[in-house]
């Protein structure tokens, strides 16, 4: 079955056949969309011995399907014999919905899988999609930065730094938290920008814990079970109870109370 055509006609009612037989005429390709079951749905849809007049006047027919003023059920007949005749290609119960240009995704993550997709998707329009992704596609996250001379692309998205340890002494564990829904630690719902953490405050944790004195319905744990991060390797007591101290404890503790103080 031919699915390309030079003409889509929406419609067989006297203009569509019209319309078809004067493509088949010039031997244009061309196929007649009609949405319910027959041709002329609207003249079939008048009461049987009706009159359908055939113009107005003053604005003669300039048309190969034969119209004259006539009886309903004669019009029809003189239309449908038109159609065999002429052998008209017809597509019935094919209701347009809507008129557009056919869409093509752009895949999301590899370059070259990208540039790819646009020049099998659209080539003719190749630079004005590379340029809309560049301005307001990949854009909208990404920074975007001009090729090397010798690139095949016009252009690329930086590699992105992505932080994976925010707190390099601590040891939380969301596995102890798969209960929990992320949102009821990361208040993410009114974020605006990519550079919100979301990192939730004490305030989040003690709706949970209760510190080191058990409370109803949440759980008796201190910070230190999961953060341990005020100093490199040891805990205050554990740096005051020890001695000798080397030059490094030294300075880390030096450090942490010079900060603590500020």
């Amino acid at each position: 079955m031919r699915n390309h055509f030079k003409l889509i006609i929406i419609g067989a009612g006297p203009s569509g056949l019209s319309a078809a037989i004067s493509a088949s005429q010039h031997d244009i390709s061309y196929l007649l969309l009609e949405a319910s079951t027959a041709v002329a749905s609207t003249v079939r849809s008048y009461q049987r011995g009706k009159l359908v007049m055939a113009e107005p006047r003053g604005l003669p027919i300039r048309s190969p399907l034969p119209f004259a003023a006539a009886l309903r059920e004669v019009v029809l007949e003189n239309w449908e014999k038109s159609v065999k005749e002429h052998d008209l290609n017809i597509r019935y119960e094919s209701k347009v919905i809507g008129i557009g240009k056919e869409k093509f995704s752009v895949p999301h993550g590899n370059e070259q899988n990208v540039w790819n997709a646009l020049k099998l998707g659209d080539k003719k329009d190749f630079d004005r999609h590379s340029e809309t992704l560049k301005t307001a596609g990949c854009a909208y996250c990404h920074e975007v930065i001009e090729a090397e001379t010798q690139s095949a692309f016009t252009w690329r998205v930086k590699p992105l730094l992505i932080n994976q340890d925010w707190f390099s002494k601590a040891r939380f564990k969301h596995e102890s938290h798969r209960t929990q829904k992320c949102l009821s630690c990361h208040k993410v719902e009114q974020s605006q920008s990519s550079e919100d953490v979301a990192m939730p405050d004490k305030k989040v944790c003690l709706s949970c814990h209760s510190g080191n004195t058990p409370k109803h319905k949440r759980i008796a744990s201190g910070c230190t079970p999961c953060h341990d991060f005020h100093n490199a390797h040891h805990t205050f007591g554990e740096l005051l109870n020890r001695s000798p101290l080397n030059q490094k404890e030294l300075n880390t503790l030096v450090n942490t109370l010079n900060q603590d103080s500020q």
